[in-house]
């Protein structure tokens, strides 16, 4: 028997629109988006991504945040890659990343220099509206590339 999850509303999925139904089932544990594909508030779509950089004046802001997502109870495995750069002497970071349910960070850490992924693990009590999101802190260069979601208990 297969068990299957399926979004109680609609689900942000940029070139694509607003999709109704997004099904996670044991076969199809897996929720992947090109930061390109999600909502943002500052840098501009460069594919497979979305690049900030303060030379080029981007403000600081979400470099890019969704799927707003429901989840059902689980474990969850969340993965953000990207790129980040710094020049400043003796600066690192560049920005940070978090991972909300139903509008509580549950999770986050620092973007530094030299970095190119980070992610954590994420337990899901209650059917919670997910939000992973990259902030660009307004220094150096930020490319975000992907946003992975994984269902790990399956």
């Amino acid at each position: 028997m297969s068990v299957m999850a399926v979004a109680k509303r609609q689900a942000y999925h940029g070139s694509r629109g607003y999709e109704s139904m997004v099904v996670l089932s044991a076969t199809n544990p897996h929720l992947h988006y090109d930061a390109w594909e999600l909502p943002a508030l500052t840098g501009r779509a460069q594919r497979p991504g979305r690049l900030a950089d303060a030379a080029r004046q981007d403000p600081p802001g979400f470099l890019c945040f969704g799927p707003n997502q429901f989840l059902p109870p689980g474990r969850y495995g969340v993965e953000f890659r990207f790129s980040a750069n710094r020049k400043d002497a003796g600066e690192v970071t560049v920005g940070k990343w978090d991972v909300t349910l139903g509008g509580t960070i549950v999770t986050g850490g620092l973007i530094q220099a030299g970095m190119t992924a980070a992610g954590a693990v994420v337990n899901v009590a209650t059917q919670s509206e997910v939000e992973a999101r990259i902030y660009f802190g307004g220094k150096g260069v930020l490319c975000a590339e992907s946003v992975d979601i994984r269902r790990m208990d399956w």
